[in-house]
C-alpha cells in the first residue's frame, strides 16, 4: 500500500448511530502510518489460521486468550475495510468491523463505547490499543549508554525515559508504537525543598483542555501552552513532599519525551457544570496546517517536531446526540484538495475554509 494506489472515493454505511466510528475510520484511512498494516500479509495469514485452529479446539477459551482473539478480529476486519476503501469507489459496510469491536468491548468492559453515539477520542484510543495488543511481539532493545557514563540532568532523564520505554515495550512491541504512541514525562516539584519526582507514561493521543479566556479567539497553541504549563495542585488534590512534608503550592509539569509519526490531538469540548450537567464548549479553536510542537518536547534536541495536518474529525450537536463527519487530504498525492466524508456522502471541497471551524473535535497531523 502506498500513496500512488490511494483512492479518495468511498464512504461508509451508517446503521443509525455509527457516524462517530465512520469518522475515525476515514481519518485513519488517510494516515500514512496505517500503510504498515499491509506489510505483514503472510504473518497475518498464519495468525488467522492459528485463530481458527484455537477456536476449533477451545470452545470456551480463557479470558486472556479470548481477548487476544477478539483484538485480532478487530485488526483483521479493520485491515479488510481499509483495503476495500483504498481500492473501491463505492461505499463500504463497516458492519463486520463493528461486530468485532462489539465483541471485544463486551469482553474488555468497554461496552459504553458502542451503546450510543460516543466520544471519538475515546474510540480512537480503544482502536489503537486493540490493534497494538493484537500485533504485539518481543523486540530486544538496547540502551546505548551505561548509567555510570551519564552526564547532566537532561541525559539522565532521557535515560530514565528510555528505561521505562524498554520496560513497557520490550516484551510487548508492535509497529503502532513508533507510529502513534509517545512518552510523556510528569515532573512533580516541591517548592519548599526543591525535591523533584519524575514518571513516564505512554500516550496515543494528546487531549487538550480548552482554557478559559475572555477574548473570542483561542488557538491550538493556547491549548498546548495551558496543558504543558506549570499546574499547581489544588487543595482537594494536594501532593505531600516525602522529604519535607510540604503540601502548599507544589506543582507538576508535563513534557513530551519523543514524537510519533502520526500525532492525534483532541479538544476537550465538554465540561462538567456545578449542577452536574455537561456543557459543550463551542468556541472556535484556530489550528494551523503546519504545527510546531518543539516548545513541548523535553531537552535541547527539537528534531521531529514539525507536522502537517491531514485529517479533522468534526462534531455538531450535543454530547448525547449529534453527528460526526471528517475532512481529509492526501499529503503526498494531492495536498491541496480536501474531501468531506459524511457517512456514504463523499464530496470534494472547493476550498479549505470549512476545515477550520468550531466543529473541529479531533485533529491528525503527520510528521514532516
Amino acid at each position: 500500500m502506498n500513496s500512488d494506489t490511494f483512492n479518495p472515493k468511498g464512504g461508509l454505511d451508517n446503521f443509525g448511530n455509527n457516524c462517530y466510528l465512520n469518522t475515525i475510520l476515514q481519518c485513519l484511512r488517510y494516515s500514512k502510518s496505517m500503510y504498515s498494516m499491509f506489510e505483514d500479509n503472510e504473518e497475518d495469514r498464519n495468525l488467522l489460521m492459528k485463530i481458527k485452529e484455537i477456536e476449533q479446539e477451545n470452545t470456551n477459551p480463557q479470558k486472556e486468550l479470548q481477548l487476544r482473539i477478539d483484538r485480532l478480529y478487530v485488526y483483521f476486519n479493520l485491515k479488510k475495510l481499509l483495503y476495500l476503501l483504498y481500492n473501491n469507489d463505492s461505499s463500504q459496510s463497516p458492519q463486520g468491523f463493528i461486530q468485532a469491536c462489539l465483541k471485544l468491548s463486551k469482553h474488555s468492559g468497554c461496552q459504553y463505547l458502542f451503546r450510543e453515539q460516543n466520544d471519538i477520542s475515546e474510540l480512537v484510543v480503544f482502536l489503537l490499543d486493540a490493534i497494538h495488543e493484537a500485533k504485539l511481539h518481543k523486540r530486544p532493545m538496547n540502551i546505548s549508554i551505561d548509567e555510570k557514563d551519564i552526564k547532566g540532568k537532561e541525559q539522565l532523564l532521557k535515560y530514565n525515559s528510555f528505561t521505562e520505554y524498554k520496560k513497557i515495550y520490550e516484551n510487548s512491541y508492535s509497529w503502532l508504537i513508533k507510529e502513534f504512541y509517545f512518552m510523556v514525562m510528569n515532573n512533580v516539584n516541591c517548592v519548599k525543598c526543591d525535591n523533584k519526582l519524575f514518571n513516564y507514561t505512554p500516550h496515543s493521543i494528546l487531549c487538550l483542555p480548552i482554557p478559559d479566556e475572555d477574548g473570542s479567539k483561542t488557538t491550538i497553541y493556547d491549548c498546548m501552552n495551558n496543558f504543558f504549563a506549570k499546574e499547581i495542585f489544588d487543595t482537594d488534590n494536594q501532593w505531600k513532599c516525602e522529604k519535607c512534608e510540604n503540601k502548599e503550592d507544589n506543582f507538576k509539569l508535563y513534557r513530551m519525551m519523543d514524537t510519533p509519526n502520526t500525532l492525534i490531538i483532541s479538544f476537550k469540548r465538554y465540561e462538567q457544570m456545578a449542577d452536574g450537567n455537561v456543557k459543550k464548549i463551542n468556541r472556535n479553536i484556530d489550528f494551523p496546517l503546519n504545527l510546531d510542537i518543539s516548545p513541548y518536547k523535553f531537552g535541547r534536541d527539537k528534531s521531529g517536531c514539525d507536522y502537517k495536518l491531514f485529517a479533522v474529525g468534526n462534531h455538531v450537536g450535543q454530547m448525547t446526540f449529534g453527528h460526526c463527519f471528517a475532512f481529509c487530504r492526501n499529503l503526498e498525492k494531492n495536498p491541496d484538495v480536501w474531501f468531506c466524508y459524511n457517512d456514504t456522502n463523499v464530496s470534494k471541497l472547493t476550498n479549505s475554509d470549512p476545515v477550520f471551524s468550531n466543529r473541529a473535535y479531533l485533529l491528525m497531523y503527520q510528521k514532516v
